[in-house]
């Protein structure tokens, strides 16, 4: 995680606290599944920029399963958590709090018995204020599937006739 602002002092603090607490906010704030084992590292400090590294691992990933199938999410974390409301007919500007970019790349180490059935298409989605873009990776030699993830949200201010492009968007 490269955080910037009031994020650095907030992934800083977070850093000082009990393995408990760490795992606490990750589920609670951040919207992380449980894991079986959690460990963060301060990777750099440098001017305004701190980069964090959460380390996970799970016994169990699979959000269903049938037979010898395993259905994996792309992430396994909430992206957006927040609720744009669905307002067809706005008349003033919509405003987030800040903008940012949410980059994440998520790696399952598939048991040696298993193999993909598929691997979904890359997807990418724009509009004026921001993009999501997806790929998928398989490695057959590893047996490892990667899911590379880009979310950037560039402006802050969305004026009400963007307004519904913007609300498909998310």
């Amino acid at each position: 995680i490269f955080a910037t602002g009031d994020f650095k002092s907030l992934f800083y603090d977070l850093l000082m606290k009990n393995e408990d607490d760490q795992k606490r906010f990750c589920v609670n704030d951040l919207g992380y599944k449980l894991a079986d084992e959690m460990h963060l590292e301060k990777v750099t400090d440098s001017g305004n920029n701190f980069h964090t590294k959460i380390n996970m691992q799970f016994e169990k990933i699979p959000e269903f399963t049938t037979g010898s199938r395993l259905f994996l999410l792309p992430r396994i974390y909430k992206l957006w958590n927040e609720n744009i409301p669905d307002d067809t007919s706005r008349k003033y500007d919509y405003y987030f709090s800040f903008p940012f970019h949410k980059a994440d790349t998520t790696v399952y180490m598939l048991p040696a018995n298993y193999s993909l059935d598929n691997v979904p298409a890359a997807a990418d989605f724009k509009f004026d204020g921001g993009y999501y873009t997806t790929q998928y990776e398989y490695d057959k030699n590893k047996n490892q599937l990667s899911i590379i993830t880009d979310f950037v949200l560039q402006k802050t201010r969305v004026a009400a006739s963007e307004y519904k492009k913007m609300h498909a968007f998310f």
